[in-house]
């Protein structure tokens, strides 16, 4: 027989070689199934791209004429959510602005000074002029408010 030489290795080398290839496998295993998931994640936006598209512009609000590709990117995303929130927020704004309180102005200093309620002590009950077109609250909004919240 020729030379043959041997090679020695120490347990220990083989044990931490043998933990190697387990921890290799168990992230190999980790990254795929994080890869499969995001997949599965983008897959399902991309479905529903169209949808918020039709969704966005139904609802009335200016689209910028990048909307689409927007959706692509995560960042895109969140600046579309942040512009559609602000202005949603400045919708609210205004409607609790002209729509204040059934019965009140909406800003008692618009209609100060212009004679149609007869003054800040107006009673509707003692007007002699029936029908008066008021901004304050008359007795019978106050009879339809004890209505409202019972």
């Amino acid at each position: 027989m020729g030379n043959q030489e041997s090679l020695v290795v120490q347990p220990s080398t083989l044990d931490n070689m043998l933990k190697y290839i387990e921890l290799t496998g168990i992230m190999n295993k980790r990254a795929l199934d994080d890869h499969a998931a995001h997949s599965a994640a983008k897959k399902k936006a991309a479905e529903l791209k169209g949808t918020v598209v039709e969704h966005i512009k139904a609802a009335g609000f200016n689209t910028p004429p990048q909307l689409e590709s927007m959706l692509d990117s995560h960042q895109g995303t969140m600046q579309l959510l942040m512009a559609l929130t602000k202005r949603a927020g400045e919708l609210r704004k205004d409607l609790q602005k002209n729509a204040s309180q059934l019965g009140s102005a909406a800003d008692p200093s618009e209609v100060a000074g212009r004679g149609v309620s007869g003054g800040p002590g107006y009673d509707s009950v003692q007007d002699t002029y029936i029908g008066r077109v008021t901004m304050e609250k008359k007795a019978s909004d106050m009879a339809l408010l004890k209505v409202y919240e019972s």
